[in-house]
């Protein structure tokens, strides 16, 4: 969504799903078998980009997982994860049409804040 003819932008996304799979494990003897394992997931986001001139955006973006993993094993083992990511870019948006460019180019700069490995911040370069 676009705010104040442009300045502001935002985005919100959700959702939820489930992925089932199913692998074959030799246990180092002729004797193996099929193991299957189920993810439940949960996901919620945002980002929110400012006008700092014409072309050139900061951005600030949340982002929230939750996952359950079950293994089907001999003992059934289920494991619970969680993830919170911050980020923070540099936008400079030079493309012609925001929807469907056909000249120009964005290029990014990012910083990025995993919860699980909150000491190593993750920085990345875009170019399109």
């Amino acid at each position: 969504m676009y705010f104040k003819e442009g300045n502001w932008r935002l985005a919100v996304i959700s959702g939820q799903g489930n992925v089932n799979f199913q692998y074959f494990l030799e246990l180092g003897i002729p004797i193996g078998g099929f193991y299957d394992y189920n993810s439940d997931f949960t996901f919620a986001g945002f980002k929110l980009e400012r006008s700092l001139s014409n072309k050139i955006f900061l951005e600030f973006s949340y982002g929230y997982t939750d996952t359950t993993t079950t293994f089907d094993l001999v003992v059934s083992i289920s494991e619970e994860f969680s993830n919170h990511i911050l980020q923070t870019s540099l936008i400079s948006d030079l493309r012609d049409d925001v929807y469907y460019p056909r000249n120009g180019y964005i290029a990014k700069l990012s910083r990025k804040s995993l919860s699980l490995c909150h000491k190593l911040p993750i920085l990345k370069i875009r170019w399109q």
